[in-house]
């Protein structure tokens, strides 16, 4: 999965990106031009017991670093990959298919934070 949420007051969906990336994964950088790479459905689980139904919109980030401590640290495995190998690990298919586009425009693998 990749970073994700909702938009908080009046920030951009990039923003909304680049919040969520350091807050899930304590990734920080700059966002890339603000046009999405791309959206795939996705259903959120909802504290009812529910779901909802949701596009998420991707957008790129320019990473310029790693915190070691951020708000959502131990709640998730960090792993990082290229978008090929990506695309192998998530099970949602647009998503997936995103990935090998993205690996075949030759978008760069990320290194391992640690």
């Amino acid at each position: 999965m990749l970073p994700k949420g909702w938009s908080e007051g009046e920030e951009s969906g990039p923003q909304t990106a680049a919040r969520e990336a350091a807050e899930e994964a304590g990734v920080v950088g700059q966002m890339t031009p603000t046009d999405a790479l791309g959206s795939h459905p996705y259903r959120k689980a909802m504290r009812d017991g529910g779901s909802l139904a949701c596009r998420v919109i991707i957008f790129g980030l320019k990473v310029e670093g790693f915190q070691a401590n951020f708000r959502e640290k131990g709640k998730r495995v960090l792993r990082w990959c290229s978008p090929a190998y990506g695309a192998e690990l998530v099970h949602e298919p647009e998503l997936a298919a995103l990935l090998r586009r993205l690996s075949s425009a030759g978008a760069p693998a990320l290194a391992n934070p640690s």
